[in-house]
């Protein structure tokens, strides 16, 4: 509650949005950890149980017992966490487009685990041919790892795109004299 109050507090001396992206991201992040917390009686026990279950199957490697327990936290609390390990999982299993799906439902209100998320779409998107795509969204992992004090450095870089530019560049030879006009040339003929 108190984070709540600072973060609003916050965006409302920010007279200029500069701080817009940034406390919002922390609205959602308090808003997805209040949610856990707030659980009680059936909801919480289910949520232990099926987070704890899936956790120890996805690290001992047993990917489907892990997807399982994954899926069954969802469907019975309906906490936005477990669509980000139903993508996971669905990505140790070489589930792609299953993996995407669940990873945009969690990127779209999550906040706990973005930038893992995040992370693993610009992966994704990078395997899908969709190189600017995944620059930006490896960019925005490294932005919400800072915001989380987390290590982060950017896996895809963009020195492949500079270096297409640069080959571009080298290939297309153009001199103030391709931007002459026509008639403009033809009087300097005569």
């Amino acid at each position: 509650e108190y984070a709540l109050k600072i973060n609003n507090r916050t965006k409302k001396d920010d007279q200029n949005n500069e701080l817009t992206r940034e406390t919002s991201f922390y609205e959602k992040l308090i808003s997805e950890v209040y949610e856990i917390y707030s659980l009680k009686g059936y909801k919480k026990k289910v949520f232990q149980q099926s987070f704890i279950n899936g956790m120890t199957n996805l690290h001992a490697e047993e990917y489907e017992k892990a997807l399982k327990s994954f899926e069954n936290g969802l469907e019975k609390t309906n906490i936005n966490l477990f669509n980000y390990y139903i993508g996971k999982t669905n990505y140790m299993l070489g589930n792609l487009k299953q993996a995407r799906r669940y990873f945009t439902k969690y990127s779209d209100g999550g906040a706990y685990r973005i930038n893992y998320c995040k992370h693993f779409l610009a992966i994704l998107d990078y395997q899908f041919g969709k190189k600017g795509k995944a620059i930006k969204l490896d960019q925005g992992a490294e932005y919400f790892a800072n915001l989380l004090n987390k290590p982060y450095k950017s896996k895809i870089i963009s020195k492949q795109n500079d270096q297409k530019i640069k080959k571009l560049f080298e290939t297309i030879n153009i001199t103030e004299e391709d931007f002459i006009k026509q008639s403009d040339k033809q009087k300097k003929k005569v």
